[in-house]
């Protein structure tokens, strides 16, 4: 109804949110039609772009930004991210501190211009991140960004080995886009997880017996993965969804 009556044109919200904004036009048979959506707080897959710009017909672009240090990169029409310079100088370095050239990848460093009560110089905001060399065929000059997750993003193993959730999440998109629609993954003991997600109408049992092989061998076949399919995976009271989670 607020939508409805306030004749609203643009709408800044995470992935998650505008998703269930999808489903509950879709389940009303409503039909919303703005001039663009700005996406915040979370990545965005090509299958949810797909089916929120689809949905309301329009462009959608992201920010990336900290609430410490304000904005840091803004998405082109070519879907890649630019610095912003004038706002920020961000730094890529390795476990050491290290400055790693353009085309590596590490930890995020920032120095906020605009904070003059307690700057922040070269603050760690505990993202990891690729500086790239390659101009972007959008014609812009500054620098582009690829936010690669989180320096917490990890999951340990009983033998001690660190796996990224970017490698299972690149693995995920790979092999099972058309199978699984969203996921969540839960490390419950340091030798158990549960894959949560919710399939899509090709899944079957063959393709569960694939995924917990292919999250196995990812996981060194030290943690036993369960499969739990469930309706929907809820936001926080921010507006995202959490991916991983560690409760033990």
């Amino acid at each position: 109804p607020l939508i409805e009556k306030g004749q609203f044109r643009f709408v800044i919200s995470t992935p998650s949110l505008l998703e269930r904004l999808v489903h509950f036009v879709q389940n009303d048979k409503k039909s919303f039609t703005f001039l663009g959506i700005r996406y915040v707080g979370e990545s965005l897959s090509p299958r949810r772009r797909q089916l929120i710009s689809g949905a309301f017909r329009c462009i959608l672009f992201g920010t990336y930004a900290t609430k410490e240090c304000g904005l840091l990169a803004m998405e082109c029409p070519e879907e890649k991210f630019h610095l912003a310079p004038w706002m920020n100088y961000i730094e890529i370095v390795d476990s050491q501190g290290k400055l790693l050239p353009h085309d590596e990848e590490g930890r995020i460093i920032v120095t906020f211009f605009e904070n003059y009560v307690m700057p922040f110089i070269r603050y760690d905001i505990g993202d990891r991140g690729i500086i790239h060399s390659e101009p972007c065929p959008c014609g812009r000059k500054t620098k582009t960004i690829t936010f690669t997750g989180r320096a917490g993003g990890s999951i340990e193993t009983p033998s001690g080995k660190s796996v990224m959730f970017l490698s299972i999440s690149s693995a995920i998109a790979k092999n099972f886009h058309d199978e699984i629609s969203r996921f969540q993954l839960e490390q419950i003991a340091l030798d158990k997880l549960v894959f949560r997600f919710i399939p899509s109408a090709r899944y079957s049992p063959a393709v569960g017996e694939q995924l917990i092989k292919t999250l196995q061998l990812l996981l060194y076949n030290e943690i036993t993965c369960d499969l739990e399919k469930v309706s929907e995976i809820l936001p926080n009271s921010e507006g995202k969804t959490q991916i991983l989670s560690k409760s033990f």
